[in-house]
């Protein structure tokens, strides 16, 4: 874990969080509402290949992992309750390439 992972994040805007070729980046706004944390990401990468942001969670007392891929200019979105904490980071040129660094969003 790097020590931008390490710093307690906190609900608001986050990134931009670069793939460690900074050709894709991703960025994002995190809040809680009515028990709920929400998260709305855009990814940016300009070439033939994929970006990809990875999502790690801590909720019901254990850790989930995801990611989503995206060619071009993309947005998405997704929520959880009993989410505690967050960590984003940035891929590009496939899942598990050109990682950038971790960063706690929430």
């Amino acid at each position: 874990m790097t020590a931008g992972a390490a710093q307690a994040g906190s609900a608001g805007n986050w990134g931009k969080y670069y793939s460690s070729n900074h050709k894709a980046y991703t960025y994002g706004k995190t809040f809680k509402k009515g028990g709920k944390v929400y998260t709305h990401w855009y990814g940016k990468e300009s070439t033939s290949k994929f970006g990809y942001v990875w999502f790690r969670y801590y909720s019901g007392g254990k850790w989930h992992k995801f990611y989503r891929p995206w060619n071009g200019k993309h947005h998405g979105g997704w929520s959880g309750k009993g989410i505690k904490r967050i960590y984003t980071y940035t891929c590009w040129g496939g899942k598990s390439k050109y990682c950038g660094s971790v960063h706690r969003i929430y």
